[in-house]
């Protein structure tokens, strides 16, 4: 039967508006149970502890913990941190992680994300710059005090300036600040702009001058007059030393062979005088990534763009005394003394062995194998955190004897400062939970917050512990390959370079690399691995890498934008040593020992074209060529039970061989155990990269990338049954190396044994 019309309508709009108020009705509820089952959770009581792991997987145990939704976005999840808190409520616990870690939390439809706030970060990295800014004017102004005058025996009576006696003097007056090149360098430093100096990253430079190209920053407009008074006192002061001198005097043997060895390196004393005029003064400020602070070089050029004076300073960064010891050096004779019933707290057997296998660096041989329950646990760095052992036992031992909710989040450099993370240092110190408490209070890395039993702590700069964080991720997989290998290829460091700093600046990994990939560090004789060459050869395409090592030049202008900015960044950096040829010279060796020395300790600058931004005024040139031509050779191990240069340093080739050939004739090193024995080694295969950059007419940059490949059946094998044509290669480069001259004092006796591991 068909519904009449006027009825239907009324109908139709009944059901409707039943069913709509329904639904708003059922979801009004559900999103009231859904909040009060929310506050719920949020209040819920939370008792959990949690060892140093990564901020995803705390948050995922918390998760579980509070049987609520919680997750963490990736660009933070690479945090670590520890947990310890009794009865505290999960909103509270969540606000404090999001505190200590620069996040804030997201409420999403079912859950909640914690984020990187980016009102922290941007109020985070103001902040480091007016840190570092204080600490270069804080660092430049300790430098101007040590240049004032001192008065001697009266108000009258005053020290004159000198050149610097003894070993200041032969330093290139370096630690000589009363010197004229001292006073001249405080002087300069106190013209130019601190945030030019003050943003230089590590590994970078700034350079001022006073005429600068597009490449230098200007020195101040009293920059002439300093130079003018600079040479009129070191002519005056030379003039004075020559008179007061016996030109009958013979200086002693251990004197001419420490002046030989630093002129090489451009650190002899400033004794001449200075008759050329100067025609342009360069101040150089370097932030090497291997040590803290900043090395400054003043150089004078002549008309010729010879160098006139090069001289030297140092600003202290704030950080010397943490090179060795991992966390910064605290008094702990102020520390109040911990209860009578306080007990030393106890680490485990694995943290103990850990802290054990550091390198006693007097004699490296001492270095011990790794049990396997540590092997296995290093060989894990996602499940087992580098942070997870001694760092964080200790502060769980101290939260749990205290009573402290604590919530932390902890920067890598708690493990140490560059390679000193391998140094055995410390190991032995025993702490009570007072005591420790007091040390993380006083240690100017962390901002340690406690407000009754709250403890909150938290890096001090929290954009550089994010700069130096490894990423456990692929640090595990670099290790595991080279483990399975005995050593990494090029392509694992490549694949690691692109998500890593180097070594020198993430302490989290060097204990790693230098079990399990210490070639990852070095390249043999030519010095520490360059990380920038590493990353430029792992953005080479594979048409590009096969052409490039077959010898075939490619212009630097056709490479991409990327492979550019890293060749600019490679060339400028700081320590950059160009290979230069200078009309009527051969080619340079750069495997001779004195070039192998100064690729690490840099070498002195003889005119305008050892300095990248007078060779390159206006940046990298479009029309110089990048080539990697590659050869083989036999690689050795050690693989006696006695050595385990092996084991911190890889393979290593002819050079190296023939330089510890060399060494071991030294004075200093007779009858020590400090060089390596290579009485049994295990072989392998070397391809050696030789990546070259054509900057200028007879100027290139040379960085060295090996491959190291080792057969896994490989087996021990007496040194003397190698190859007699590699052996023949080892004695030659041997005798080349000592008729060039061995560059290191050898009158000087050898220090005495020092009375314990630093």
């Amino acid at each position: 039967m068909r519904i009449p019309r006027a009825l239907s309508i009324p109908m139709w709009i009944t059901h409707l508006l039943y069913n709509s108020v329904m639904k708003r009705t059922l979801t009004l509820v559900a999103l009231f149970l859904a909040s009060f089952s929310g506050a719920q959770n949020m209040e819920k009581p939370i008792t959990l502890s949690l060892g140093a792991r990564s901020l995803a997987k705390a948050v995922e145990d918390l998760s579980v913990e509070a049987d609520y939704r919680l997750q963490v976005a990736p660009g933070i999840a690479g945090e670590v941190v520890v947990i310890h808190v009794r009865e505290v409520r999960l909103n509270d616990v969540m606000k404090r992680l999001a505190d200590v870690t620069s996040g804030e939390w997201e409420k999403k439809s079912d859950h909640y994300l914690l984020i990187r706030s980016p009102r922290k970060v941007r109020e985070e990295e103001e902040a480091s710059r007016r840190l570092h800014r204080d600490q270069v004017k804080r660092s430049i102004d300790e430098l101007l005090e040590s240049l004032k005058p001192k008065t001697s025996g009266g108000p009258d009576k005053q020290v004159e300036v000198s050149l610097g006696g003894s070993q200041q003097g032969m330093l290139g007056n370096s630690f000589a600040p009363n010197t004229p090149v001292g006073k001249a360098i405080g002087r300069l430093l106190s013209q130019v702009r601190l945030e030019d100096i003050s943003s230089v990253e590590s590994g970078g430079r700034v350079v001022f001058a006073t005429s600068p190209n597009a490449m230098q920053k200007p020195l101040g407009s009293n920059a002439v007059s300093v130079i003018n008074d600079l040479v009129k006192e070191q002519n005056e002061a030379a003039a004075k030393l020559a008179t007061a001198q016996n030109p009958q005097e013979d200086p002693s043997q251990a004197k001419q062979e420490m002046q030989r060895f630093l002129e090489a390196f451009g650190l002899g004393s400033q004794t001449k005088p200075i008759t050329e005029p100067t025609v342009k003064a360069l101040l150089v400020v370097e932030k090497q990534a291997i040590m803290p602070g900043m090395q400054v070089n003043l150089r004078l050029f002549g008309r010729d763009g010879s160098v006139l004076m090069n001289g030297l300073a140092f600003l202290n960064g704030g950080g010397m005394f943490s090179m060795i010891g991992g966390m910064t050096p605290v008094d702990l004779k102020e520390a109040p003394k911990p209860d009578p019933s306080e007990e030393v707290i106890q680490l485990s057997s694995v943290a103990k062995e850990l802290e054990a296998s550091k390198i006693n660096v007097f004699n490296p041989n001492s270095m011990a194998e790794l049990s396997a329950e540590l092997r296995a646990a290093m060989l894990d760095p996602v499940k087992h955190d580098p942070l997870s052992f001694k760092e964080s036992e200790l502060l769980l031992a101290t939260a749990q004897q205290k009573g402290l909710n604590t919530v932390a989040c902890l920067p890598d450099a708690m493990l140490g400062t560059g390679m000193s993370v391998m140094i055995s240092s410390g190991s032995s110190q025993e702490f009570k939970p007072t005591t420790y408490l007091f040390r993380l209070q006083k240690d100017t890395a962390l901002k340690v917050t406690l407000t009754g039993k709250d403890l909150n702590i938290m890096p001090a700069d929290p954009v550089e512990s994010r700069r130096q964080r490894v990423d456990r991720p692929s640090l595990a997989k670099l290790i595991n390959s080279a483990a399975a290998k005995r050593a990494a290829s090029l392509d694992d460091l490549a694949a690691y370079a692109q998500k890593n700093l180097s070594p020198f600046e993430t302490p989290g990994a060097v204990p790693y690399l230098m079990r399990f990939a210490p070639n990852a560090t070095s390249s043999g004789m030519t010095g520490p691995l360059n990380w920038d060459a590493l990353r430029f050869y792992g953005s080479l395409e594979p048409n590009q890498k096969q052409a490039m090592s077959a010898g075939t030049e490619i212009p630097i202008g056709s490479l991409s934008e990327p492979q550019k900015r890293l060749i600019t960044k490679i060339v400028f950096a700081s320590g950059a040593r160009l290979n230069v040829t200078r009309p009527g010279e051969p080619p340079r060796d750069d495997s001779d020992l004195l070039s192998m020395i100064s690729s690490i300790l840099g070498s002195g600058t003889k005119d305008f074209r050892d300095e990248p931004t007078e060779i390159m005024p206006t940046g990298v040139p479009g029309v110089g060529t990048a080539t990697m031509p590659k050869t083989e050779s036999l690689l050795v191990f050690s693989a006696s039970k006695d050595s385990s240069f092996s084991t911190m340093v890889g393979g290593v080739g002819v050079d190296e061989l023939a330089l510890l050939s060399v060494l071991r004739e030294q004075p200093q090193f007779r009858g020590t155990d400090f060089l390596p024995h290579f009485r049994e080694v295990i072989t392998g295969n070397r391809v050696s990269y030789r990546l070259t950059f054509l900057l200028a007419p007879g100027v290139r940059y040379v960085a060295t990338l090996n491959d190291d490949t080792v057969d896994p059946k490989s087996t021990p094998k007496p040194f003397d049954s190698l190859p007699e044509a590699f052996r023949k290669q080892v004695e030659q480069r041997a005798a080349d190396m000592k008729a060039k001259g061995y560059p290191f004092p050898t009158s000087t006796p050898p220090p005495p044994p020092p009375l314990r591991n630093l």
